[in-house]
């Protein structure tokens, strides 16, 4: 309702990263999902994160480009600044816009955190919910540095969503191809979704 209506394709990922089991924790406590570029996936991440901070989450949001971070806290930031969505504006604790800095704080203890990776992103905090936007870019050294903030977090029902396109030979990133590989081989239980062509065939 506060980010538009979604494509058909959208909700059924919210469904895969929102499944909880019988003791009520997540199913997929890792999400893989490649999709190619401009077909909607920042609408996904935007009613995950909601859904969290509603739900009482720490979130941190990382990706590799900054202007990308910036457009995902402003589009979360302005349903709950919005005086006119009295409903979310009363939830609202603080919004901090310092560069690099940049969350959403909730009064129910709901937290976005948006940043760009660093190789010691993230030490010694502690989040429940952990998103890699742009996942092609990323490294095992983010990785490593970023992964420790959510194995000590208070709600104990960690999830870790790496959300990226099919990576291409600039890349610098090994994780995401990592993953898929690990994945398609069987070597791996992680929740992934994709869109692909099994083979191209004939071009002409």
């Amino acid at each position: 309702a506060y980010f538009g209506a979604p494509l058909p394709w959208q909700p059924p990922l919210l469904d895969a990263m929102l499944a909880r089991d019988e003791r009520d924790r997540y199913v997929l406590r890792s999400i893989g999902i490649s999709v190619p570029r401009q077909n909607g996936k920042s609408w996904v991440v935007r009613g995950r994160c909601f859904y969290g901070a509603l739900n009482g989450e720490k979130i941190l949001y990382t990706c590799q480009h900054g202007d990308t971070s910036d457009q995902m806290f402003q589009e979360l930031a302005q349903a709950f600044e919005d005086e006119s969505n009295p409903e979310l504006h009363d939830l609202l604790l603080a919004v901090r816009r310092t560069n690099g800095q940049q969350a959403i704080k909730l009064l129910n203890g709901g937290l976005i955190r948006f940043t760009t990776r660093t190789d010691s992103l993230a030490r010694g905090k502690t989040y429940d919910v952990l998103i890699y936007d742009e996942a092609q870019e990323l490294t095992e050294k983010q990785q490593a540095a970023s992964l420790p903030a959510i194995s000590a977090g208070a709600k104990h029902n960690p999830q870790t969503i790496y959300l990226g396109t099919p990576p291409n030979p600039d890349n610098i990133g090994t994780v995401f191809l990592s993953l898929h590989e690990a994945v398609h081989s069987g070597k791996s239980k992680m929740g992934w979704i994709e869109w692909g062509a099994t083979e191209i065939g004939d071009v002409n």
